[in-house]
């Protein structure tokens, strides 16, 4: 249930930390679960934490995706967090981060739109 509402890089990164591994177990590991995702949707989620430098090029977890993993929003919002306290601009930046974080109330779901045309 949980994975149905996290973004497919919140998913693999958690997998990472918790499982660890080779990217091959961990798509065999997330796959066995109870809503199996599909296999691309895995491989784009690992791709997108390689160009936030999360994952090293072979897939292994790097000391920024340690740090990301230990903060619960999405990894982009994450690292963004991380870097503004670098910077020390923490505050407009948690801000913003708030912002990035909730759901927009102008998208709707399948469900709804599906009840809009019956």
């Amino acid at each position: 249930p949980q994975m149905l509402t996290s973004s497919m890089e919140e998913v693999v990164l958690q997998a990472k930390v918790i499982n660890g591994g080779s990217n091959k177990e961990l798509i065999n590991m997330i796959k066995m679960s109870m809503p199996k995702p599909e296999e691309k949707a895995i491989a784009d989620g690992v791709e997108i934490l390689k160009s936030l430098s999360l994952l090293t090029r072979e897939g292994d977890l790097t000391v920024l995706g340690r740090a990301v993993a230990a903060i619960p929003v999405q990894p982009n919002v994450a690292k963004f967090l991380l870097m503004a306290a670098a910077f020390r601009v923490i505050k407009p930046a948690a801000c913003i981060a708030a912002f990035l974080s909730i759901k927009s109330p102008f998208q709707q779901t399948p469900a709804a739109e599906k009840s809009k045309k019956a």
